[in-house]
């Protein structure tokens, strides 16, 4: 996919296309910024949720699309949900969600809007091996592994502990 199948969602209010530097590297990173049932409905709407380009437009990092609460919208009532054949379940904790993204070789961790938020720079800087070259070989591969990332630091409401975690969610291609 390239940036230019997303061009359309550039004329929503709620979508932003927000440029950074990693390093010497240029990404493009699209996101949402607030709720927007008009972007949901368009094409590919509901993919604005932190999808990472590269200086040539090309996608490099691919996190869940946007999904939602049960019951919150038409497509989470009971009567759909349980006329639905579920084969996984994930717990969700209470952390953040983190997609890699490689530079240079390098694992850089980034949330839903941006590589340079407290909680991305703290991940960045951990020491996590194995997520590290667990996620380079998945991103040569074109897939994207989606982690969930849990601190004392970024307690979101749930203590779970004095450790950083980093727990693998889901593999998207």
């Amino acid at each position: 996919m390239n940036i230019k199948d997303f061009s359309h969602l550039k004329q929503f209010d709620a979508c932003r296309f927000k440029t950074e530097m990693v390093g010497d590297q240029e990404f493009t990173i699209m996101c949402y910024m607030i709720a927007d049932p008009a972007l949901w409905d368009a094409p590919l709407g509901l993919e604005a949720r932190g999808h990472v380009f590269d200086a040539a437009g090309e996608l490099v990092s691919m996190p869940f699309e946007k999904f939602f609460n049960y019951r919150e919208n038409k497509f989470t009532q009971p009567s759909v949900v349980g006329a639905i054949k579920i084969k996984n379940i994930f717990e969700k904790r209470d952390g953040s969600l983190m997609t890699p993204v490689l530079v240079k070789g390098q694992v850089h961790w980034k949330t839903k809007k941006s590589f340079y938020s407290d909680v991305a720079v703290e991940a960045t800087a951990g020491l996590f091996l194995k997520e590290m070259e667990l996620s380079a070989h998945l991103l040569k591969l074109n897939m994207t592994p989606i982690f969930e990332y849990t601190s004392p630091a970024y307690r979101v409401v749930v203590d779970y502990g004095v450790e950083p975690e980093m727990v693998l969610l889901a593999i998207r291609s």
